[in-house]
């Protein structure tokens, strides 16, 4: 199931605000305005949807995988792949 539909079938929906990127709300407030559709410990986003359950790829290393990046949604919503493969290579990371 999707990010979308599970918030939607637990009462919430994700909006988008023309100032701001999505938020998920609970239907027919004006609240929460999370920013995230996965959450610890957030009580009231739980009941709209949030969830605290990962998502999780499975990927089997391989002699051309030169790097493995973990990172959190704000980390994925500002850089690419490719930006942070850039940065690694330009700070020697790799070396």
């Amino acid at each position: 199931m999707g990010e979308k539909m599970r918030i939607y079938k637990h009462g919430g929906e994700i909006r988008h605000p023309s100032y701001d990127r999505p938020r998920v709300y609970q239907r027919t407030r004006m609240f929460p305005g999370l920013g995230v559709t996965r959450s610890l410990g957030d009580l009231l986003g739980h009941h709209i949807g949030v969830s605290s359950e990962p998502d999780v790829v499975v990927h089997d290393i391989r002699g051309e995988d030169l790097f493995l990046t973990i990172g959190t949604e704000s980390v994925w919503s500002a850089l690419q792949a490719e930006e942070i493969s850039e940065i690694l290579r330009e700070n020697d990371a790799l070396n």
